[in-house]
């Protein structure tokens, strides 16, 4: 028995004393293409490891192209404390980070980051925009994007564009604006938004719009369709902005006092201030459900929408929406 013992320990101590460390590797965008996958492309002559800490810092301006799964430590970039732009894109694959993807982050340099028909897994908080002039633009289309955490504009400022069947899930909190730092912040004259043509974006904690009062004013969210739910929601007793049109704004518990005050200020708009707000708490799933009056498009779906394992006998069925055609679009796959 002492033997087996030790002969496992030792197996236990070779397998620790190979495994390779972390290193920075830093993207040179060399190789004739942009792509990951090509060893030319990287500091050194070779691909990141599982575990590595990848810095992308322009120039160059053109950024990776993920098109292969990948796996890595922490992502730092596109622009990682520089004045230059740069463009990452994540097409049809699989990403997994475990730590952090910091980007945008100080001086003044334009980040862009385009996820297409991907799956992105973020381990750590999913953070951009780390100055008062550096900005950054995330594009998700028929995606998906999980993260521990969601802040935008910790220092600066920052848009996040959710379109088609994607789905933005956040297993803790959405922080628009960050924290007061010791001496006082400026911004430039672009948004603090996150905007919605379709889709889920699932929060599991509080959305904070904003999170700090001296964004009053600042933070925006444009809900021109798609489902927004979370556990609370606050702005800091200060003004911000929510335009719904066909989308759907969903909160647990009764907050229906609160929201209508929001209404009232005019934070809280439909249709660009020529609809109307409806505001009420469903007593069976023990939500509040903001929604504009008058929404054309179906809702209430059941299935409902991205249901998983659903029967092959299953019947389809919907509520039409008002003074709309009687056609209507569904998305049945394996993984959107």
């Amino acid at each position: 028995m002492i033997r087996r013992i030790s002969i496992i320990t030792l197996l236990l101590l070779t397998t620790c004393t190979i495994a390779p460390a972390a290193q920075e590797v830093k993207w040179t965008g060399g190789g004739g293409n942009a792509f990951w996958s090509n060893p030319a492309n990287w500091e050194g002559g070779k691909v990141p490891g599982p575990h590595d800490i990848i810095i992308l810092n322009p120039p160059p301006g053109r950024g990776p192209v993920i098109n292969t799964d990948i796996q890595c430590g922490e992502m730092r970039g596109p622009v990682w404390k520089s004045n230059d732009d740069q463009v990452v894109d994540v097409v049809g694959c699989n990403v997994i980070i475990e730590g952090w993807w910091r980007w945008a982050n100080r001086r003044s340099g334009l980040a862009t980051i385009n996820i297409k028909r991907a799956n992105v897994d973020v381990r750590g908080m999913y953070r951009l925009c780390d100055s008062g002039h550096t900005y950054g633009v995330t594009n998700i289309t028929d995606s998906v994007l999980k993260c521990k955490g969601l802040l935008i504009g910790d220092g600066g400022n920052g848009l996040i564009n959710l379109k088609g069947n994607s789905l933005l899930e956040v297993e803790e909190s959405v922080n628009m604006g960050g924290s007061s730092g010791d001496g006082g912040r400026t911004y430039d004259d672009k948004p603090l938004r996150i905007t919605m043509d379709g889709g889920i974006f699932r929060i599991g904690r509080t959305l904070m719009c904003p999170a700090d009062k001296d964004r009053a004013g600042t933070a925006s969210i444009e809900l021109t369709a798609g489902i927004i739910t979370c556990k609370s929601f606050t702005h800091s007793e200060v003004p911000y902005s929510m335009n719904i049109e066909e989308g759907v704004f969903v909160i647990e518990g009764d907050v229906t006092e609160e929201i209508k005050k929001d209404i009232e200020a005019g934070y809280i708009t439909a249709f660009g201030g020529k609809g109307t707000v409806v505001c009420r708490y469903r007593e069976r799933s023990k939500r509040t459900v903001v929604t504009a009056a008058n929404r054309k498009k179906a809702r209430r779906a059941r299935p409902s929408n991205r249901s998983e394992n659903v029967k092959p006998d299953v019947k389809l069925a919907w509520s039409t929406g008002r003074c709309s055609k009687n056609i209507y679009d569904i998305y049945i796959g394996t993984n959107l």
